[in-house]
């Protein structure tokens, strides 16, 4: 017989008074499904367009929200018209993989080809926590 997991689902984004420790929530409004990991309710998952400074020492990416357990998946924005065909061949040939956080800002070491410029390219980010 098969199991049925059931999440609880309501409008607007859970708080901390709808959801007990570590139970999940949907929201019928953002779409979303939230958590309440003991420190408060959060999205599992959150998509955002940001920026990515890549030079010859690396990468950074500001204004994400961090934590030790996620996971961090970065993909160029080619929704974005300020996009190039010089920006992409820096990203791909950087290879660009985890060195470290500080507070909102990941920053990334390049494994592959050092840019011979810098460049500030438009990316989507999605962290899941």
């Amino acid at each position: 017989m098969a199991n049925t997991i059931q999440i609880k689902h309501g409008e607007g984004e859970p708080t901390s008074t709808n959801l007990e420790e570590y139970e999940l929530g949907f929201s019928d409004t953002t779409k979303k499904i939230y958590i309440n990991n003991g420190k408060g309710v959060q999205p599992t998952s959150l998509v955002k367009k940001a920026w990515l400074s890549l030079s010859a020492t690396g990468g950074t990416i500001s204004g994400l929200p961090l934590t030790d357990y996620c996971s961090v998946f970065i993909d160029l924005d080619f929704s974005n018209t300020a996009l190039n065909d010089n920006q992409i061949k820096a990203f791909r040939k950087a290879d660009l993989v985890y060195n470290n956080y500080s507070g909102t800002t990941l920053n990334l070491k390049i494994n592959g080809t050092v840019p011979t410029q810098s460049f500030l390219m438009p990316v989507q980010v999605t962290v899941v926590y």
